[in-house]
């Protein structure tokens, strides 16, 4: 719309309520004097005020509705989206004080939701009530004016109450409004920023005047519609007149400017035609040679990246070569090495071997003694006979009379006869504590099993036992009678290389693993025993702390060394349960350590009371690791073979 060129006077003074021309009326009246470039709606509700159907009737199309409360913003949306496409509608909450809101409050009576709380109108309202808030982030009236209001002939309506200070500190965002309407209380008792006395004093700062006051349905509420006082109108315009003189008379002088540029480039585009033309056959030239270049480029490109993958794979082989050299190195230094430790053995035994050529001539003189013995021999035998018989009787009766007692008597000294038998000198170790009974059974498990490797852990009689029967089972020489075997001379010391198995001796004491050393050495069995220092530390055990000895690393070692399906047979002392420690441990510490092997597993002596569920323990753990087993019968142990 434009203004009309015979425009009415301005009213200077506000109208009261009961005067004769409507809002309506007014509206039209102002849109003939006042040019109308966008109206703006501020609390627009649910879209039912005069302003917006007068907008509608007078097919106003450049109108922005905006309403903070969801609600209503939906039934404004019904309204008028369908019937008035172009207008633009927003769901948004606007500033209505200088202080920074953050709540919106939705009151029991709907028009009066927004930032200000209920509890303020109750002058009004003596029943109104917040019925919900949620926090908002109000958008600030300058902040909407940079957007929406950047043309003249603004009308801008706000249908809720505001401060009045929003007006003085918003001045620059109402530059361009002509019109402005705002809703008011004339009651006192209402915060007096909202009163019509703040607005009034503001207004006329501002350079507004009111034209027209209209009541709503409650007598202290009123809309006051304002325009803006002519003069402050007139000085507006000569302002925009003088900015847009000086606005064009710069457009001149730029379009001068301009058309002088023009001829300048005009003529320097002559110029740099001719240059070109002068240049495009030398540029052809050099575009041939750089054709060729760009082609033997490509080539040594080619040839480049060809040798680029020679030289890495070249790299590649030679990474492997050192590394094989470097593996043949130590092997052939390894072999070096044993290639003189066989040398040693070799000249070692050489010189065994005269010894028993030696031993052999004399044996040889001894069997020619013993067999013309023979027949003194055999009268013996016909004596011994005799002698046998007539004891027969009284051996029986005494047998009888003796009982159990007897028995037991007479099977330790078969056990221990058949020991010193199988121990080839007549006598059993010198200082062993051992059990004839469960020594002979530790033996016969030994031999009959074949072990690749036995591991002791804390008896030395134990290690003593298991290496005397390995050592004798490989001996050389002939087995010979207690008489001869007592001659001086005689013996044959074995090297490592004859031992396809070893002993590991494991203790937990230093002057310990230094006193079997010395004893090992004093009987000529050090060379079958490895002695290892492994104190006693903290082991974790079926959810619980215990002792055990520190040999991970030799027990490592050894899993390196064997192969996978090797047979492994772990003695374990008294010193443990001796000392108030349970033995438990010693499954899972040697699970972790030789987890394929076959184990033989035999813990010496079965009588402690700290070890009275050692049995059910194991046999949750093989089932929790899906491992078979079976409880072996030594004599005076607890034994368990682990398959691997």
């Amino acid at each position: 719309m434009t203004v009309a060129t015979n425009a009415q006077p301005f009213i200077t003074q506000p109208t009261t309520g009961n005067e004769t021309l409507s809002q309506a009326q007014w509206l039209e009246s102002l849109s003939r004097i006042l040019p109308l470039s966008q109206l703006t709606v501020f609390g627009a509700g649910k879209g039912k005020s005069t302003v917006i159907d007068w907008a509608a009737a007078n097919g106003v199309k450049n109108v922005s509705l905006i309403e903070g409360n969801k609600g209503q913003y939906e039934h404004l949306v019904t309204a008028w989206q369908a019937s008035q496409p172009q207008w633009q509608l927003h769901n948004q909450v606007m500033q209505a004080s200088t202080n920074q809101e953050s709540t919106f409050y939705t009151a029991s009576l709907p028009a009066e939701s927004g930032v200000l709380a209920p509890g303020a109108l109750n002058v009004l309202w003596p029943n109104i009530s917040e019925t919900q808030r949620h926090p908002c982030e109000p958008k600030g009236l300058s902040s909407w004016a940079a957007t929406h209001w950047q043309n003249a002939g603004q009308w801008l309506f706000i249908d809720y109450f505001c401060e009045a200070d929003l007006l003085n500190a918003s001045q620059d965002a109402f530059k361009n409004v002509d019109v402005l309407m705002i809703r008011v209380s004339t009651a006192d008792q209402m915060p007096k920023a909202l009163t019509a006395k703040a607005w009034g004093a503001t207004l006329e700062k501002a350079g507004f005047s009111v034209v027209h006051r209209e009541s709503e349905r409650h007598p202290h509420i009123e809309h006051w519609l304002c325009i803006r006082s002519p003069e402050k109108t007139q000085n507006i315009l000569e302002q925009q007149l003088k900015a847009t003189q000086k606005k064009l008379e710069a457009a001149e002088d730029n379009y001068l400017n301009i058309e002088r540029r023009h001829r300048e480039i005009e003529k320097a585009s002559q110029e740099c035609q001719q240059k070109l033309e002068e240049t495009h056959g030398w540029f052809e030239g050099c575009k041939k040679k750089a054709e060729e270049g760009a082609k033997k480029i490509k080539t040594l490109q080619t040839e480049l990246n060809s040798k680029a993958e020679l030289a890495a794979s070249l790299e590649a082989k030679l990474k492997a070569t050192e590394a094989e050299r470097e593996k043949y190195s130590g092997y052939f230094a390894a072999r070096k090495k044993q290639h003189e430790e066989a040398k040693v053995q070799l000249s070692d035994a050489l010189k065994a071997l005269k010894e028993r050529d030696t031993t052999i001539s004399q044996l040889s003189e001894q069997l020619a003694a013993l067999q013309q013995n023979n027949e003194r021999f055999a009268q013996l035998e016909g004596k011994l006979e005799s002698l046998f018989g007539e004891q027969k009787t009284y051996i029986q009766q005494t047998t009888n009379a003796l009982g159990q007692h007897v028995t037991r008597s007479a099977r330790e000294q078969r056990d221990e006869q058949a020991l010193t038998h199988y121990l080839q000198h007549g006598q059993r170790p010198l200082n062993t504590q051992l059990a004839p009974g469960f020594a002979m059974a530790l033996l016969e498990h030994y031999e009959t099993t074949q072990h690749d490797v036995v591991v002791v852990f804390g008896s030395a009689d134990v290690t003593e036992l298991i290496a005397l029967a390995m050592l004798n089972a490989r001996a050389m020489q002939p087995r010979l009678e207690n008489a001869q075997r007592e001659e001086p001379g005689h013996n044959v010391s074995l090297s490592n290389a004859d031992l396809p198995q070893a002993v590991i001796s494991i203790e937990h004491q230093k002057t310990t693993c230094k006193a079997q050393k010395q004893d090992l050495g004093n009987k000529q069995l050090a060379q079958a025993v490895s002695v290892v220092h492994a104190p006693w530390i903290e082991c974790q055990a079926v959810g619980q702390s215990a002792l055990f000895y520190a040999a991970d690393a030799t027990l490592q070692r050894l899993e390196q060394w064997l192969p996978e399906d090797a047979s492994v047979l772990v003695v374990v002392g008294e010193a443990l349960p001796e000392a108030g420690h349970s033995r438990e441990v010693t499954l899972p510490v040697l699970l972790q350590q030789l987890p394929t092997h076959r184990l033989d597993i035999v813990l010496h002596n079965n009588r402690y009371q700290q070890e009275a569920g050692l049995k059910a323990s194991w046999d949750a753990v093989l089932d929790e690791r899906q491992r078979q087993g079976q409880w072996l019968t030594l004599p005076n142990t607890l034994s368990l073979r682990v398959n691997g």
